[in-house]
């Protein structure tokens, strides 16, 4: 049976509107079951005033929640990331998620609070509720410009598809470069030359054992990956042949169904991922993720996307639930032909019980609500090529790699005088090639080992940048500002591998300054002006909502 969680409002409820019996229903939060109303003390949750969490079916949800504050519009001074988090409900999801249910309703202080009890115990920030923009980041002490002010592993990570077949090798999982620089060289040639060899992987380095594309950077990150089939749900390598074709088959149709979603939008592929992490969770009675995807809202992907000015809404609106709803069911039973028939999962009775949660979990509002939050919430990891880094550090000697180098040029310029450059930006590029001779003098003509010519070299676009897609349970509650006073980077962690999201101040701040960073994609974070008003207006709405900063309301 659907419930709703309902916090900070135990003054509001009459008797007969608390569960006390466990027959009538169960609720599963943080692990535990709540079978009446209990304490948040009871819970092992810090709360700044005393509060009790109620357990309520869902009859006399919408009672309680005409108790509550009415809701706001996200067109305040800033806004969440998580554009749900605007509203002064809190909207959102509980412990056990049900994504696209609406199972909960967290107020905004539940909501901040359960971003102040994630944060590390060094970490200057507190979150606190805030009616207009959901939840605000605070600093606690007076912080220097380029301090950091937290380090976060990302709640789910995607590599990207497409950054992947263009030479750059990174773990499928946490996103750490899998090669040493002069190997780097070689995929990245080898991306675009098929003559070329592509180099060995390291030792340390695992493929995934069904098949599939996916490397991982060590075994843990495979065995996290493998968990419960979370991986295998979305792996198209069909392992050992079963004798009757059915894994083969069904490798075959979730390869379809995921390279159908990667040509519409990797979102899709994203939340495709969150879903089958999802589901193997709930077969093996875990809850870490869905713990952290509670900390976001999931507003519904079909009413956030912007119709066209050509199109009627109502028609939009309708084509919108229609894909969602053929890609979910599509995914469904592309996810149960795989957990039916692979050989990766040996256990019955957890094949079973991931049998259950996909029936349960795989839904259209599931996925709906799932790319509505992958859409308002993920921050582009992009970090600068490992050969270009190690060039400009001399940790790569460059008298060694003068002729990796030479080779990667040329099938650079091979490329693209074979492929033409799309100019206009029209995806028409029939006409546009330029002679290869145009090309090739953007490049450097040699690289002579006794006149090194760094800068000229990291300034091409030999050198792809690592890109992925990420979501931060706690940077997703730094509010946006045109004119931000810090941003966030990607770095490796402490173990040299999994990446991390790291807020950096960019100027002096004092005890109690809330802290703002820019949503705003590839702009150098201190100032938004090299984008337009309207630009910028029109990047928002995909967040789903209307920036109020200084900035913009002075119309700059």
């Amino acid at each position: 049976m659907a419930v709703h969680l309902l916090a900070n409002w135990p003054e509001n409820f009459p008797d007969g509107d608390k569960v006390t019996t466990p027959e009538v229903i169960k609720f599963l939060f943080k692990g535990k079951f709540l079978e009446a109303s209990q304490s948040l003390a009871s819970l092992g949750v810090t709360s700044a005033k005393p509060a009790t969490f109620h357990v309520m079916i869902r009859a006399n949800a919408a009672k309680a929640k005409s108790k509550s504050s009415s809701p706001k519009t996200a067109s305040s001074s800033h806004a969440n990331r998580a554009s749900g988090d605007a509203n002064g409900s809190g909207n959102g999801s509980s412990g056990v998620w049900q994504p696209g249910e609406e199972l909960s309703l967290w107020s905004t202080d539940a909501r901040a609070s359960a971003r102040s009890a994630s944060l590390p115990v060094d970490a200057p920030l507190v979150f606190e509720a805030s009616d207009e923009a959901g939840t605000t980041a605070r600093v606690t002490r007076a912080i220097s410009a380029g301090d950091v002010l937290l380090a976060e592993p990302p709640a789910a990570a995607m590599h990207s598809p497409a950054n992947a077949m263009a030479g750059v090798l990174a773990c499928s999982r946490c996103l750490a470069f899998l090669l040493p620089p002069r190997h780097h060289i070689a995929a990245l040639t080898a991306a675009l030359d098929d003559h070329a060899a592509p180099p060995p992987l390291p030792h340390a380095a695992l493929p995934c054992p069904l098949g599939c594309a996916a490397v991982f950077c060590s075994s843990e990150c495979l065995a996290i990956a493998m968990a419960g089939g979370r991986h295998v749900l979305v792996c198209d390598g069909a392992g050992a042949e079963d004798g009757d074709g059915q894994a083969e088959a069904a490798a075959a149709g979730i390869g379809e169904v995921i390279g159908q979603l990667e040509a519409f939008d990797e979102a899709f592929v994203f939340s495709a991922g969150l879903l089958a992490g999802l589901a193997a969770e709930r077969a093996g009675g875990e809850h870490a993720l869905a713990d952290k995807l509670a900390m976001f809202t999931q507003p519904a992907w079909s009413k956030l996307k912007i119709a066209p000015e050509d199109v009627p809404e109502a028609e939009f609106r309708h084509d919108m639930a229609v894909l969602v709803g053929s890609a979910a069911e599509q995914l469904a039973q592309a996810f149960a032909a795989r957990a039916a028939s692979t050989q990766a999962i040996d256990d019955e009775a957890l094949r079973a019980q991931l049998l259950a949660a996909i029936d349960e979990l795989v839904t259209p509002a599931a996925f709906d609500a799932l790319l509505g939050m992958v859409q308002a919430n993920q921050m582009g990891v992009r970090r600068p090529s490992v050969v270009a880094s190690a060039l400009e550090s001399g940790a790569l000697e460059w008298a060694e790699v003068c002729g990796d180098l030479t080779a990667l040029r040329d099938a650079v310029i091979a490329t693209q005088a074979s492929c033409g450059e799309d100019s206009d930006g029209d995806g028409d590029d029939e006409h546009e090639h330029e002679p290869i001779e145009v090309i090739a003098a953007q490049y450097p003509a040699e690289f002579a080992p006794e006149a090194p010519a760094v800068d000229q070299v990291v300034a091409t676009d030999m050198f792809v940048a690592l890109d992925g897609s990420a979501v931060f349970p706690l940077l997703a509650g730094i509010n946006h500002a045109c004119r931000p006073n810090a941003k966030v980077t990607y770095e490796a962690g402490d173990d040299g591998a999994a990446v991390r999201g790291v807020l950096v101040a960019l100027c002096d701040l004092a005890p109690g300054d809330e802290v703002f960073i820019s949503y705003l994609p590839d702009v150098e974070f201190t100032d938004a002006t090299e984008l337009s008003l309207e630009e910028r207006t029109e990047i928002f709405a995909d967040y789903g909502f209307v920036c109020g900063c200084s900035l913009c309301m002075a119309g700059e």
